[in-house]
């Protein structure tokens, strides 16, 4: 079976603020989910102490990269050059 990574980038690094919107998050995407959806994550979130210093995308990158599917979603670090500062939290889904 295949996998799809899912995710979500929140523009906060404070973690509680996160850990409620993830829940929000997969709770609205699990009441209609498909493969591939964050649904199947749960809402928990292993927060990663790797902090990507180049952007958001190469956080992606750095999650698709890391995550194993059927594991807890990880929440990876990021800050771009002009301090914005955020987590992009997600993995890999069953398809």
């Amino acid at each position: 079976m295949g996998a799809a990574l899912d995710y979500r980038i929140y523009h906060t690094t404070d973690k509680d603020k996160i850990r409620k919107q993830w829940a929000y998050d997969v709770f609205c995407a699990d009441s209609s989910t498909y493969g591939g959806e964050i649904g199947q994550l749960g809402d928990g979130l292993d927060f990663s102490e790797t902090e990507i210093q180049a952007s958001d995308e190469d956080a992606v990158e750095f999650l698709n990269s890391t995550h194993d599917k059927g594991e807890p979603a990880l929440a990876i670090p990021f800050r771009l050059k002009n301090d914005t500062t955020g987590y992009v939290c997600g993995g890999l889904c069953s398809e």
